[in-house]
């Protein structure tokens, strides 16, 4: 309690390790005025952490100082709530190079690694005593045509999306949002898929163009085509392209 004064200093006791900041409430009020810059109480953990490929983030940090039960989390980059994590690990379940392995989020954005002291001497619960720079996972989703005919085949990837056995990719004759499909394919029937399923080539019969020899022109129509692929919301596609390139 500040008792009405407008200046002055006082102390506290950290309970533990980690990084804190100070905050002002004004008259009993729930609602914060100010708060001080995060300042560290007791050792700095040094934590790197880098993106593996797209299905794995990678984090170290400074095995000498570690203590029994730390723990690391991985975090979105602005997340306040250190009990937020999306994933945590124990420090002591790293592999023989040092090393915890998280799964990479799928949705691209700015992630980052915490590291926790959680001995009783040192334990900070919820507050964290290093974390790594800003991981960046990038959205790479995409789709690619190969206007054969009268098989349509479209290079596909949705990485930032989970898959699904429903996800389908279509040939639409215009872009407009109601029309039907001149040809359609489930991701799971057709395509090579890798073991995880979000990404391949999808084969799409278009009756339209089964007439058609392999050196004949596309139709004048196929302009206007257009290409779209359904991931989870059914009335949304997820992605689409015009059929042919301008």
């Amino acid at each position: 309690m500040l008792r009405g004064e407008r200046e002055g200093s006082g102390s506290f006791t950290a309970p533990g390790n980690g990084y804190y900041d100070l905050r002002y409430y004004p008259n009993y009020s729930s609602v914060e005025h100010s708060r001080s810059e995060a300042f560290l109480v007791g050792p700095e953990m040094k934590v790197e952490a880098h993106l593996e490929g797209r299905r794995k983030i990678i984090a170290t940090w400074d095995r000498k100082c570690e203590t029994s039960g730390d723990w690391l989390g991985l975090y979105k980059v602005g997340t306040y709530s250190n009990a937020k994590y999306m994933q945590s690990i124990y420090a002591s379940t790293a592999n023989s190079d040092g090393q915890v392995v998280f799964e990479a989020p799928r949705e691209p954005g700015k992630y980052e690694v915490r590291y926790f002291f959680t001995s009783k001497k040192q334990g900070s619960g919820y507050a964290y005593s290093g974390k790594s720079e800003e991981i960046i996972v990038k959205n790479e989703d995409k789709l690619e045509v190969e206007a054969t005919h009268p098989i349509v085949k479209v290079h596909w990837q949705t990485f930032s999306q989970e898959p699904h056995g429903r996800d389908w990719i279509g040939v639409f004759p215009n872009k407009e949002d109601g029309a039907r499909p001149l040809g359609w394919e489930y991701l799971s029937k057709k395509g090579l898929l890798d073991t995880v399923g979000d990404h391949g080539i999808a084969e799409i019969e278009v009756k339209v163009l089964m007439n058609l020899s392999e050196q004949a022109t596309l139709p004048e129509e196929a302009k206007e085509w257009e290409v779209r692929l359904y991931n989870q919301a059914p009335q949304q596609p997820h992605l689409r392209i015009p059929f042919l390139k301008k």
